[in-house]
């Protein structure tokens, strides 16, 4: 019987998957060719994956029960601010590595929004407000997503994007005049704290209170000044798709001219204040941001928002900062105005049309797929 067991296994080697296992078989013309392509599907199955391909897509979880829950009442006359930060598919497996000792204890008011509710215990501990959000197909309006996209995303990015571009929670947009958007990496990642600036309560109060006026501060990058020398990077990294980044940056270029697409700042989108009440630029920005993002099929948002923000260079330069990486004091004198691209804006066409809108498309400018990136 042992005997028999044997030569079964090595005619059928199971894998993490019978079902995919057997597929693969009932593919192969000799043994020896179905011993190679069962032993190559076994090694994709256990092979680690890199970002959204690692986050599950679905999740059996009642979000029904983490509904959110009522912000506490107004203490005074004063603006009122909150903290706010996601995870949708557990990516990074962020969800089992937060770190207390990171925790913003001045935040009282602090909401983190999810799919895997059930995963929060130790930020419910901490004083999160967790809400639970449904799939995204129940939760993102479709007129928001076009019906067709040149990549395929998880519903995880989808809705990553759209808490973090497309809208405002209506419990934040109902309650609040600031908020702080922090990458739930800045909690769970402690190789990547220091790139987190404005982190604490009086430095948004600062914000808000020297310059009433402005609508979004951000932070510049801490490695790199350009948006063009992120393109090269993350397409370097496989971050994102040279055919896709191809498509883009032609878009772009067409659109606002080399010169200034080279000019643009980079900035890292982990991190900003953004007001919520009357932000009329800040919301068309962001719009812009989102929907370029997903027509043209780029993945990282710092290689898109750049340019919405000098789509709108007529409003954005009094309405948005740019703060350097040094720690703030309070009074945040190292924030500036954007600076915009100067008397070359003059020869953007359809400046404040979205990204995304023709002639600019991405099929008007798509690359080959084998084609090989590198912006100057």
């Amino acid at each position: 019987m042992s005997q028999l067991l044997v030569a079964m296994l090595a005619v059928c080697p199971r894998g993490g998957s019978r079902a995919t296992d057997v597929r693969a078989r009932s593919m192969c013309e000799t043994r020896t060719r179905c011993h190679r392509r069962v032993r190559k599907a076994r090694v994709a199955r256990s092979r680690p994956m890199k970002g959204w391909a690692r986050a599950k897509t679905f999740a059996n979880e009642n979000v029904t029960a983490f509904s959110c829950q009522s912000p506490p009442p107004a203490t005074g006359p004063g603006l009122r601010m909150a903290l706010y930060t996601y995870n949708f598919g557990n990516y990074r497996e962020e969800l089992g590595r937060y770190d207390t000792q990171f925790d913003l204890h001045d935040w009282i008011e602090k909401y983190f929004f999810t799919d895997r509710p059930s995963k929060t215990k130790t930020m419910r501990a901490a004083g999160w407000r967790v809400c639970g959000v449904p799939v995204a197909r129940e939760y993102i309006p479709r007129a928001s997503l076009p019906t067709w996209r040149p990549r395929a995303v998880s519903p995880g990015w989808d809705l990553t994007k759209w808490f973090k571009f497309g809208h405002v929670p209506a419990i934040l947009k109902g309650h609040y005049d600031y908020l702080l958007h922090l990458d739930l990496s800045a909690f769970s990642d402690p190789e990547r704290r220091g790139e987190y600036t404005l982190r604490k309560r009086a430095h948004v109060a600062a914000l808000a209170r020297v310059h009433p006026a402005s609508e979004l501060f951000l932070v510049r990058h801490r490695s790199r000044s350009r948006v063009v020398e992120e393109w090269n990077k993350t397409v370097a990294l496989q971050l994102e798709r040279a055919d896709l980044a191809c498509g883009f940056a032609r878009a772009m270029r067409a659109k606002f001219g080399a010169s200034v697409v080279n000019a643009a700042p980079l900035f890292g989108p982990g991190e900003f204040v953004r007001k919520v009440k009357d932000a009329v630029v800040v919301n068309l920005v962001f719009r812009d941001t989102h929907r370029a993002l997903v027509s043209f099929g780029m993945m990282r948002d710092q290689n898109v928002l750049p340019l919405a923000l000098w789509n709108r260079v007529v409003a954005t330069t009094d309405k948005v900062m740019s703060c350097d990486t040094r720690r703030q004091d309070e009074d945040l004198a190292n924030c500036v105005h954007l600076a915009g691209p100067g008397a070359e804006s003059r020869n953007i066409q359809m400046l404040g049309v979205p990204l995304d809108e023709p002639p600019f498309t991405a099929a008007a400018f798509a690359c080959s797929p084998a084609h090989t990136f590198h912006a100057p």
